[in-house]
């Protein structure tokens, strides 16, 4: 009996002993918790540890749910893991933001038989804005602009003033064993990124997951801030390719001078009311700074910058030539794509330049300068729709339904016809026959007739088998090999049933963007050695679900746009696709029509029909920046009936979609609208018959030589 007491007591010990954790899970945004997000996509950066003497695997979920739990709004992505005993793995995850909604993320890992294994709890900060990423450890950077202001011009969300922002600042992670930064794999990772600052020795030694995803993010319209460190970084593969040939040092006074050359507006250095940084009380300013939006109405004291340098400053700036790179107020920049590359003349981590009110404000000047460009894109790589953006018209596009005004007449007409036979047809004729009481007989039998007839009629219309559509829009640079893609496929089904949506290729990233009636599943996106889809998205019968998809599209040799001083523009088709209704906005004579441009052409506008002058843009403003509509009825216009019909069928919908904040046609590059013919092939999508296609394409001029 005493043996038994003691191996109970020594039992009941050993349960109140603190188990070992099965795994450690742990889950930042890719640029720190304290980074904000963007309504778009962002990357959940998890470890794994494993303390246990066991391997494990399984599956990673990340839950995105309101604050109100409504399921209706949940979604979720499962990513797989497998992790050595006592070792520790990395899991990226992607993640679609919804600021408006205030999400909860969770975080959790499960066994492969759905044994939970571990759980936390993700906060984000989810106040779009202007955000500046410093790949550094630690970040200094995040330090030293804390607090700052940003004065935009462009504002997506105002009309008529351009409010001050505050400058996010964000750092990513390093991996503990390798030193080595954990950053985005997929390039919607950084759709939440302004600019991006990275020393050259750091750049040179990314993986390739990371570094083709900073990369095309480049090439989709970001801004990259390159501080050299090593002569050799500049003669590497990775910045020849960046800058279009090697780059080397110029300590040349032309150089030097460009950098120093005053702003063309006053830039500011923010300061706290018990700091007045240096300055003196003469010279401050009132700004305005942070708001839920990213502004805000309350007055900071600010100085004005100094227009130069203090000596120390002065004497280590680089300047930096080679490639395509050209001297520049930052030190020397180039174009990559739809957007900057960047070679600082100085090296902002470092002393004195770290602590200088005048580097600082260059900083602020490269975010600004970078964030006026969002306008230039009708949609941002990875991010939502524009400002007042609305998909309404994408889904009506989408939805076979909207075309189904023949079936409705004809049953209209089936209506009036059994209203005339079951009334005075059927009356009359048992009249003059002596029989009354046949239309009690006759009346059943044809409205039993006519109700089969038009649920025939309903069937045929709305289609027995389901059916997709799609339409997209690729944007690109003129010559650049790929540019970015927005895709907005529609799914139409018969019966209800759970649709598996597979991305159109591995660089793509899915998510539910409309839907005609509230689904009863969301669906969940998967993540694994076979790419990417949206598993479990419930349709109702005859219910039309559109999901919106990012990603990458290649433009062979891509499109050439070389326009003279004169305005006539030379457009050379390099793609493996003919380009059908090809309108080109020349920046002196305006809008020239082409009804095809065949693979491999060059042609000339002055060729083309002219369509309007360069007076015929519409001009909105955004902020205090003036940006010129699409206005797709204006593009209507001069053609023919069927033609102006088919142009603003496809153009309507995603001008509505991208927003009114986007400058379709800039005053300072040529423009091509068109679209890509054949471009994608296939005659079904995720199991169902592809009924259209539509891959619209726009090619952005470089900025017109004087």
């Amino acid at each position: 009996v005493l043996l038994a007491t003691m191996a109970a007591t020594d039992a009941k010990a050993d349960d109140t002993k603190p188990r070992a954790p099965l795994l450690i899970l742990t889950g930042t945004p890719a640029f720190g918790a304290d980074a904000v997000v963007s309504e778009g996509w962002f990357e959940i950066i998890a470890r794994v540890e494993n303390p246990s003497a066991m391997a494990r695997r399984g599956t990673l979920l990340l839950v995105r749910e309101p604050s109100w739990r409504s399921s209706e709004n949940r979604s979720a992505a499962r990513v797989p893991f497998s992790v050595a005993a006592g070792g520790s793995t990395v899991v990226h995850i992607p993640a679609h933001g919804m600021p408006s909604y205030m999400p909860m993320l969770t975080l959790s890992a499960v066994a492969d038989d759905e044994t939970p294994l571990a759980s936390v709890e993700l906060s984000i900060t989810d106040t779009p804005g202007p955000i500046l990423v410093d790949i550094a450890n630690p970040s200094r950077l995040a330090t030293a602009l804390k607090g700052s202001t940003v004065s935009v011009d462009w504002d997506p969300t105002r009309r008529g003033r351009a409010p001050a922002r505050t400058l996010g600042v964000g750092a990513p992670t390093f991996d503990p064993k390798t030193g080595e930064p954990l950053l985005p794999i997929r390039t919607e990772g950084y759709a939440s990124a302004t600019v991006v600052v990275i020393h050259s020795d750091v750049l040179a030694h990314l993986e390739a997951e990371p570094l083709d995803a900073l990369v095309h993010w480049v090439l989709s319209g970001g801004s990259l801030a390159v501080v050299p460190t090593r002569p050799e970084d500049l003669r590497g593969p990775v910045m020849s390719r960046l800058a279009g040939g090697p780059v080397h040092a110029n300590r040349g006074a032309a150089a030097i001078a460009t950098m120093l050359a005053p702003a063309p507006t006053p830039l500011l250095v923010t300061t706290t009311p018990d700091d007045d940084g240096g300055g003196d009380d003469d010279d401050a300013v009132a700004t305005t700074t942070g708001n839920a939006d990213g502004t805000d109405d309350t007055k900071t004291p600010s100085t004005l910058a100094p227009n130069t340098p203090p000596e120390a400053v002065k004497s280590r700036l680089v300047g930096y030539a080679g490639g395509a790179l050209r001297a520049s107020f930052f030190g020397a920049s180039t174009s990559y794509g739809l957007g900057e590359v960047h070679l600082l003349g100085f090296d902002p981590a470092e002393r004195p330049m770290v602590d200088d009110a005048w580097a600082h404000a260059r900083l602020r000047a490269l975010v600004e300068h970078a964030w006026e460009r969002n306008a230039r894109s009708a949609f941002h790589h990875g991010g939502a729709e524009g400002s007042r953006g609305d998909t309404t018209e994408i889904r009506r596009a989408l939805d076979p339904n909207e075309s189904f005004r023949a079936p409705l007449a004809l049953a209209a007409v089936l209506l009036v016809l059994y209203s005339i036979l079951v009334g005075p047809v059927l009356f009359l004729r048992a009249a003059r026959m002596g029989r009354p009481l046949a239309p009690l007989v006759q009346a059943p039998l044809l409205s039993a007739l006519t109700f089969g007839l038009i649920v025939f009629v309903g069937l045929a219309g709305k289609g027995f088998r389901g059916r997709a559509r799609r339409i997209a829009l690729v944007e690109a640079q003129e010559g650049a090999q790929s540019g970015p893609i927005r895709r907005y496929r529609g799914f139409f089904s018969s019966r209800a049933e759970a649709l598996t949506i597979a991305a159109t290729d591995r660089s793509c990233l899915v998510d539910v963007a409309s839907v005609d009636t509230t689904p009863s599943g969301q669906g969940v996106l998967r993540i694994d050695r076979n790419g990417v889809a949206l598993d479990g998205l419930t349709s109702l019968p005859w219910q039309t679900v559109v999901v919106r998809e990012d990603g990458m599209f290649d433009l062979g040799d891509g499109v050439s746009l070389s326009e003279n001083t004169e305005g006539d523009v030379t457009v050379e088709n390099l793609t493996p696709y003919a380009i059908a209704d090809a309108i080109i906005y020349s920046t002196h004579k305006g809008f020239f029509h082409f009804p095809s441009l065949p693979p491999r052409s060059k042609t000339l506008t002055s060729s083309g029909r002219f369509l309007n002058s360069v007076g015929a843009r519409d001009a909105v403003k955004a902020g205090t920046t003036m940006v010129h509509r699409l206005d797709a009825q204006t593009l209507r216009s001069p053609f023919p009936d069927a033609v102006g019909a088919r142009i603003y069928a496809l153009w309507h919908p995603i001008e509505l979609a991208a927003g009114d904040a986007v400058d379709w046609y800039p005053d300072d590059a040529p423009v091509l609208l068109g679209e890509l013919t054949k471009a994608e092939s296939g005659d079904s999508d995720s199991g169902l018959r592809l009924e259209s296609n539509h891959v619209l394409v726009r090619i952005l001029g470089h900025e017109v030589t004087p």
